[in-house]
């Protein structure tokens, strides 16, 4: 370090300018501080390199070589040698500089594993961050080297697009291979694993709960699917094609597809590169070693854990009301309602009595509705803004250069680099977010089939918005996302398979109770209601109107 002495503000004579910008204090001159003796201002030329003393005022009459030497003060303050500290009157503590909490280090990389099992640039930044050095170069990944053919590519860095609120000094490392595990826990492709200092994983989620987008897989409505922002993996050629030697025992006409990403669909978890079984026609889930699951026309059951098509014989309820219609869970508003409709019935150890509801996270864990849920991201009014209080993180690579926006060509793209809620949805950092450019509307991406498409058949579901629809696809091409499979409102028997008054229909279809009622629409609507037949006398005078109108 360069001894070029300055004297401060404060009298002190400093090393250098940095060394007096560092102690908080104006550079008064160059060079070092002339001492006063008498009423004069002249330097000292007598006295030992202690200094003298002078008469009038009794200050210390000081002067010392240009020769830089540090000594770390008992103050903390960092000397030129131990004359100055001598000067300043401050015993000497220990030979060097003090350590200083900025602990700047030289641009080095010569890396270095910490025992907390990240890498540092060299040994100074490790002992900057008072981390021992476990082994020089940088440290392994926790999962070990993917084995052959099963590295994945990730469109985006799995740790620059995840957080872990619970501990923010947690190590994050990224899983580049198809499958992984670290002490037991699994971790899938393009997922993130975050340890503590003594490389334990840590539960991120400790202090929030399941609805947290950072997280949980985005809810999709076609099997198929993966959602604009998800991140997508690249599977291996023997994961792509693993439909082709799979089959399904329970269900020999199932389908088989595989995604390239996570996503939750009617309420269960699908894998990345890795088989899904469905019903082609229903778009209900098969499991293949226990039959399918998705419910019966009074709504779905389910019985040891795991989601079952009807109850055991002589065990099913009559419930005056669909248990997911009159329960809620505030805690968790995203999690998945399943209602039981049997006498008996357990879900992963938990007994549910008749006409009892269980709320799940996308992983079908129960839910605690009861607990408080934590805070969302702090509100913002425009897309360039960050709550005040929210965490900044650096994104590795611009999301919008490989992001597409299918059902919305001309919507803008953007990022950012904290979470938010904007306009009541949440925002990822580092995520594309897509927007109209001149209302600030956020956009909708999905691409979503014409409803002239839809099948008559009537099978019908329960939307978000309370609204039962006569299929999913009725419901997918009007943007309506599905809450559970059946009617929403209470039925039983034939009234769960044909629609009742006021339910909705697709006209031309034979999808209402023909004896009593007719699907009914207005002119260019896609869907209709299930009204009474007219009359005859009120046909006629439905005729006698048109004519009327035709004339006019």
């Amino acid at each position: 370090m360069q001894y070029d002495p300055v004297c401060g503000t404060d009298g002190k004579m400093y090393g250098n300018e940095c060394r007096a910008k560092c102690a908080g204090v104006t550079v008064g001159s160059k060079g070092a501080c002339e001492s006063t003796s008498g009423g004069g201002g002249g330097s000292s030329s007598g006295g030992s390199s202690g200094g003298g003393s002078t008469g009038s005022t009794g200050e210390s009459d000081c002067a010392c070589i240009a020769l830089y030497k540090p000594v770390c003060g008992v103050d903390g303050k960092t000397y030129g040698n131990s004359c100055e500290a001598g000067c300043a009157k401050v015993p000497v503590k220990s030979e060097g500089e003090c350590p200083e909490d900025g602990c700047a280090c030289i641009a080095l990389y010569d890396p270095m594993c910490g025992v907390d099992g990240r890498t540092y640039g060299n040994s100074c930044e490790a002992g900057c961050a008072k981390v021992p050095v476990k082994s020089k170069g940088e440290c392994p990944p926790p999962f070990g080297d993917c084995p052959a053919n099963e590295t994945v590519m990730c469109f985006a860095d799995p740790c620059s697009v995840n957080s872990c609120p619970a501990d923010p000094t947690a190590t994050c490392h990224a899983s580049y291979c198809s499958s992984a595990t670290y002490r037991g826990l699994a971790v899938g492709p393009c997922g993130a694993l975050f340890l503590d200092r003594a490389g334990n994983p840590v539960d991120c989620h400790a202090v929030t709960d399941s609805t947290d987008n950072s997280s949980k897989p985005p809810v999709v409505t076609e099997i198929g699917q993966c959602l604009p922002d998800t991140p997508r993996v690249m599977c291996t050629l023997d994961r792509v094609n693993a439909c082709a030697a799979a089959t399904c025992a329970a269900s020999p006409g199932a389908k088989c597809v595989v995604k390239p990403c996570q996503a939750s669909y009617r309420g269960q978890l699908l894998p990345a590169c890795t088989p899904i079984w469905y019903e082609e026609r229903s778009g209900n889930l098969v499991q293949c070693d226990k039959g399918t699951a998705g419910g019966t026309a009074s709504g779905p059951v389910f019985a040891g854990g795991e989601l079952r098509a009807s109850c055991p014989r002589n065990t099913t309820v009559n419930c005056f009301a669909d248990p997911c219609k009159v329960n809620s869970c505030a805690a968790f508003p995203n999690a998945t309602c399943l209602a039981n409709y049997c006498q008996n019935a357990t879900y992963r150890g938990r007994p549910v009595g008749p006409c009892g509801a269980v709320y799940v996270d996308s992983a079908g864990n129960p839910v605690d509705c009861a607990a408080k849920p934590a805070p969302k991201p702090g509100v913002i009014k425009t897309l360039d803004q960050c709550p005040s209080n929210a965490s900044r993180v650096a994104c590795v690579a611009d999301a919008c250069k490989a992001a597409t926006c299918p059902g919305n060509p001309t919507a803008t793209c953007t990022t950012k680099v904290c979470a938010a809620t904007y306009k009541g949805a949440e925002l990822l950092p580092c995520a594309p977010i897509w927007y109209n450019k001149t209302s600030g509307e956020l956009a909708d991406c999905a691409v979503r089939p014409p409803c002239s498409s839809c099948p008559l058949e009537y099978k019908p579901v329960c939307g978000t918005d309370g609204n039962s629809y006569p299929n999913q696809c009725a419901a997918d091409c009007l943007g309506k996302k599905v809450k559970k499979a059946g009617k929403c409102a209470y039925c039983k028997g034939d009234e769960c398979t044909i629609g009742k008054k006021n339910d909705l229909c697709i006209p031309g279809a034979k999808q209402c109770w023909s004896k009593k009622y007719s699907c009914q629409a207005k002119a260019g609507d896609f869907l209709g209601k299930c009204l009474p037949k007219p009359t005859s006398r009120h046909h006629r005078h439905l005729l006698q109107d048109a004519a009327v109108t035709a004339a006019a």
